[in-house]
């Protein structure tokens, strides 16, 4: 690991990560965010040359934070493809080497998604894999995953948004799990579920998908040893009343899913939210999640805090959504708020990383964790 010492625990409030307009691009979304090794924070975003369309030349880049957000590096080109789109990138700290693994997707600058998606594009969606040995300064070269772990009857396959996981603990321990996407044809219909690797990123295995439908641009976090939770946009509504998160759990280290409900706490307005969990000891992990919090407009993003415990109880119980189970909550931002990202920082804070300002930054923000059992 070529790493250098752990940096100070110093936090600090709001800071513009990426802003619209510099560095040659129009525009900059889908945030990511992870925790290296030396304790420095890198945060990744899409950098989109065209504007705000999905569709043309989009390149990822990345910017570093040595003091915990307070600035930030000068931003560097991670991934490029000429004129074609590289997207939704999903970094994950692989613990043993100390490495940032980042999982991220591919198509032609040309082909938009409803042409994917229906088998109407000139080329389709691929998935590839990097890894950084210096905590982000330096990516290796792309390593293709696609024949791996897209399912043959998909169309489209979409990693995060947002970090992936290495799981600490229990039967699958050290095991990286990415959450992803499928859209399959000739069904046309959205699957979340993961993709998972158990030596260190090197190859990858897709899990099941078809357990719960509608749902998409998912998120995991670790709950105990043996439990994770997905927690996934409902990207239809046949029922008006279904404005919220849609949340399964996983005992078998992501290969399955199951126990899917509607967690009506969780109201979206069908956007990305992010989800991360905190170890502590002697008590149960904390779950994070953070998303804007109103059901038909993207704003007022907020972050709330559970204990795991409580929120595994959930699966069992008939009181939802009358019993509330998301303790603490805090309103980050009452305007506009989209997709997001989390990391914990400083020990007793999270790094929220989320789009605002109409698409025009990409603001960080750290938020205090708070004391309860």
């Amino acid at each position: 690991m070529v790493c250098a010492a752990a940096i100070s625990a110093v936090c600090f409030g709001e800071n513009t990560v990426f802003k619209s307009g510099n560095d040659g691009y129009a525009a900059y979304r889908i945030p990511a965010i992870v925790r290296a090794a030396d304790g420095s924070l890198v945060a990744f975003a899409e950098a989109r040359l065209g504007g705000l369309s999905d569709t043309g030349k989009i390149d990822i880049v990345a910017k570093r934070s040595e003091d915990c957000g307070k600035t930030w590096s000068a931003q560097k080109l991670v991934v490029g493809d000429g004129a074609n789109t590289c997207g939704n990138p999903v970094p994950i700290l692989e613990r043993k080497s100390g490495d940032i693994v980042l999982v991220y997707c591919w198509n032609l600058g040309e082909d938009k998604e409803h042409n994917i998606l229906n088998k109407k594009s000139k080329d389709t969606r691929k998935i590839f894999v990097i890894r950084s040995s210096d905590c982000g300064k330096t990516w290796s070269a792309p390593a293709d995953i696609t024949a791996e772990v897209k399912p043959a009857n998909a169309t489209w396959i979409a990693s995060g948004p947002g970090g992936g996981i290495q799981i600490d603990g229990g039967k699958f321990d050290g095991r990286l799990v990415v959450a992803v996407n499928v859209f399959t044809f000739p069904e046309k219909q959205n699957f979340a579920g993961a993709i998972f690797s158990d030596d260190f990123g090197k190859t990858w295995k897709p899990g099941k998908f078809g357990f719960c439908a509608f749902a998409n641009e998912s998120q995991i976090a670790q709950a105990d040893e043996k439990t994770l939770v997905l927690n996934s946009r409902f990207h239809k509504r046949p029922i008006r009343e279904q404005k919220s998160r849609v949340v399964s759990f996983s005992e078998d280290g992501g290969e399955s899913w199951g126990g899917s409900f509607h967690d009506a706490e969780l109201v979206e307005p069908i956007c990305e939210g992010s989800l991360i969990s905190v170890k502590r000891e002697g008590a149960p992990r904390l779950l994070v999640f953070a998303n804007p919090a109103d059901p038909d407009a993207r704003r007022n993003m907020t972050v709330r805090f559970t204990d795991a415990e409580t929120y595994l109880k959930r699966r069992a119980d008939s009181c939802e959504p009358a019993c509330p189970v998301w303790k603490v909550s805090k309103v980050v931002n009452p305007d506009f708020a989209a997709y997001s990202d989390m990391e914990v920082v400083g020990g007793k804070k999270i790094g929220l990383i989320y789009e605002s300002d109409n698409y025009g930054k990409i603001l960080f923000e750290a938020v205090d964790i708070p004391n309860f059992k």
